[in-house]
């Protein structure tokens, strides 16, 4: 009878077992699963890994298909030559040399290889959990541009970014943060088209957060903005993978969060929020008109409420007679003042859009559609507001959705509460004050270091190619190809 073959002791066997012991005592209790294969030449191997978070697939063929087939080697096979194997065909080995970083690979979805032989793990990167297929994003949908969009899982969003980018000039710059929720972070910039000072400036901020949890990308935005008490966006949010791109390619900084769809711009001019993929896809003479009536709508979504308050309330002698009569006639009958009745409107106006958001889909463009014509027709029957002041509100709203990214349109719509304050108080008067001390918040204004209003406040005029409307590519990126009929003359 051929004799049993007694696996031997090997000088890095504590190391090996203060780990099984500290997986046991202090993982144990979080669904961390351990696997021990025990006949392989004489030493042992332990795999350990987060249930749900891992590919189960992967680790039975990459690691544990690979262990089995090297043991049916007649020679003995050290760990080195183990790992080499294992190496082939998973996509990254990273080692573990204390029970920390073994914590830290496990809860980030890494699976950890222990070799009995050696006195440091392995993290192998099999992550597999429950994931969406990418899609367009709702609010940024685009007629011309890509219909792809970020998911949650920052490797897609990174190699999304890259497939518009394929050069070595765009740099990564990894992070982890939050102490609980050790989330990772990228940062993004093209070299050579980036300000050295911007990332360098992004990358301090970034240096100084320490949160317990970030779950999204607006955790990262609300500590690195330069000023978190204005009601204007300081960094551009979008879900767009060909919009990052072509913002690293004309110097501006990315950041990425894992488990958040949206990745941040930096820095965000004024001018950013109103240009599209949709115009440069387009006859630059059409995209030019587009992004004119953007910023019309802007202006009308503002201030429209309060001109109409100011005049019908303060300076109605400016008003032509015969449409004073008219809107004479419309507010016959209502019994407050033009504030009054313009807040009740707007809230229930904002309290429509709200509720529109929150239910599903269809569901909800049907009931904020057939809420708002019910609500308007009810409210000028029962007396409660004029037909003009219907329409006002109505203008308002639709302008509202001509800003392209939301966070503007929040701030606008905030704004236009006190605008509408000053309109009903002090007139054209108050209006032009408010005006000016919106335009002087904005001038005062910087998104790391770079002025808002840049570059219309400090004036570039070079730059005013692409402010309000977008001039021919070739006055902006290059030469215009010469027809084939004009060389031959």
């Amino acid at each position: 009878m051929k004799p049993k073959k007694m696996r031997q002791k090997h000088n890095n066997d504590n190391w090996y077992q203060q780990q099984l012991e500290f997986i046991d005592v202090s993982l144990n209790d979080i669904g961390v699963i351990v696997r021990k294969i025990d006949t392989f030449h004489n030493y042992e191997i332990s795999i350990a890994y987060l249930d749900g978070l891992i590919d189960k697939n992967l680790l039975q063929r990459d690691v544990i298909g690979a262990i089995l087939r090297a043991a049916q080697v007649p020679k003995d096979i050290i760990a080195n030559d183990l790992l080499s194997i294992i190496s082939l065909s998973t996509a990254s080995i990273t080692e573990v040399s204390s029970s920390k970083q073994l914590e830290d690979q496990i809860l980030q979805g890494n699976t950890i290889l222990l070799i009995e032989t050696l006195d440091k793990g392995y993290s192998l990167e099999l992550k597999g959990w429950p994931k969406r297929t990418t899609q367009e994003p709702e609010i940024e949908t685009s007629v011309r541009g890509a219909h792809l969009g970020f998911t949650e899982i920052i490797g897609e969003n990174i190699a999304l970014v890259r497939r518009y980018i394929k050069s070595k000039s765009l740099k990564e710059k990894n992070y982890i943060l939050g102490t609980n929720s050790k989330t990772p972070i990228k940062l993004l910039y093209f070299q050579g088209a980036a300000r050295a000072e911007v990332v360098e400036e992004v990358i301090a901020r970034l240096d100084t957060i320490h949160l317990e949890v970030i779950m999204d990308s607006g955790y990262i935005e609300q500590l690195i903005v330069d000023n978190p008490y204005s009601p204007f966006p300081q960094a551009m949010r979008t879900e767009r993978p060909d919009k990052v791109a072509a913002n690293l390619l004309d110097g501006k900084v990315a950041i990425l969060v894992d488990g958040s769809p949206t990745a941040l711009l930096l820095p965000a001019p004024m001018i950013g929020y109103f240009q599209t993929i949709d115009e440069f896809s387009t006859q630059w003479l059409l995209g030019s008109v587009l992004r004119l009536i953007r910023w019309i709508g802007f202006f009308v979504a503002m201030f429209l409420p309060a001109i109409y308050i100011a005049i019908v309330s303060k300076d109605f002698s400016i008003m032509p007679l015969q449409l004073l009569l008219i809107i004479a006639e419309s507010r016959a009958g209502i019994p407050y003042p033009p504030l009054v009745e313009a807040l009740i409107m707007e809230i229930t106006v904002e309290i429509i859009r709200e509720a529109g958001i929150r239910l599903p889909g269809k569901i909800g463009q049907t009931i904020g559609i057939v809420g708002a014509i019910v609500i308007g027709d009810a409210a000028v029957k029962a007396g409660i507001a004029s037909n003009i002041m219907i329409i006002v509100v109505a203008v308002t709203t639709i302008s509202t959705f001509l800003v392209p990214v939301f966070e503007l349109g929040l701030a606008v719509r905030f704004i236009r509460f006190f605008m509408m304050f000053l309109g009903g108080t002090f007139g054209i008067i108050g209006l032009s004050i408010g005006g000016a001390m919106v335009l002087a918040h904005l001038s005062m204004l910087e998104t790391c270091g770079v002025p808002y209003l840049e570059p219309f406040a400090p004036i570039k005029v070079k730059e005013w190619k692409d402010l309000f409307i977008r001039a021919p590519l070739w006055t902006m990126n290059g030469r215009r190809p010469t027809p084939s009929n004009k060389r031959r003359k």
